[in-house]
């Protein structure tokens, strides 16, 4: 079942990415929008799922693709048309763009050691794509976990215990690494898993859409505080 108001909460997401990446001052934190939509990616994928209840492994990876990757095809031409006059598509750009066909271009940009916030990740014309890499990787792992509580809570701590860590030694690879995501869209296929079973609470779309507007507007030095009050402001709306 279609629901609108899941777009209106991707469009904040996207438009808060854009604000960041078009003028960072503006909306130090909009970069949490992907976190967002890691959120809203698990929830989306698990209630999918829950509407398919015979759909096995395959069927679900079909789907997948075929919603996938004629788009991301479509964008890496176009993307790379406009790049190459421009002087903008260099042999590590072009990598970028060879990965993400096969879902590994947040691994390829890692390699790289490309800081996301850095000049060279902003002329990189494929580096978004890092987030559909995470998500493809997440997606292999998914028809694993439907069912399996115990495991999914077990990954979902792990992979928060992970991105801590990796946030105050390694912040490259706790930014691209599926595994330090995992814990975001694992958080998604809870609340799926949970929603039923909860009473309609509206007031709490008065405690997630402050808090996921108030991470937008934190400083990049504040992200492990920002991005912990974007999941949770966004998991506070989806409910």
């Amino acid at each position: 079942m279609y629901r609108n108001e899941l777009d209106g909460l991707r469009a904040l997401a996207v438009i808060a990415v854009l604000v960041n990446h078009a003028q960072t001052a503006w909306l130090p934190g909009g970069f949490l929008g992907v976190d967002c939509f890691f959120v809203l990616s698990g929830y989306v994928v698990a209630r999918s799922w829950a509407q398919r209840q015979n759909e096995g492994a395959s069927n679900f990876y079909q789907r997948r693709l075929r919603r996938l990757q004629p788009a991301l095809l479509l964008m890496l031409l176009g993307s790379a048309t406009l790049a190459w006059p421009a002087g903008l598509l260099n042999t590590a750009h072009s990598q970028t763009a060879l990965a993400s066909l096969i879902g590994i271009s947040n691994l390829t940009l890692l390699s790289q050691s490309l800081d996301y916030f850095g000049a060279s990740a902003a002329s990189n014309p494929f580096t978004h794509t890092w987030s559909l890499g995470v998500e493809e990787q997440f997606y292999l792992l998914f028809p694993l976990l439907v069912g399996r509580r115990r495991w999914l809570m077990g990954l979902c701590s792990g992979s928060l215990v992970l991105w801590l860590g990796l946030q105050l030694q390694h912040p490259e690879a706790a930014f691209y690494l599926m595994p330090a995501r995992f814990w975001e869209l694992g958080l998604g296929i809870f609340l799926c898993t949970w929603s039923n079973l909860l009473p309609d609470k509206p007031w709490l779309c008065w405690i997630g859409l402050p808090s996921l507007l108030l991470s937008f507007g934190m400083p990049q030095s504040l992200q492990i505080y920002s991005t912990l009050l974007a999941v949770i402001g966004s998991a506070a709306l989806i409910l």
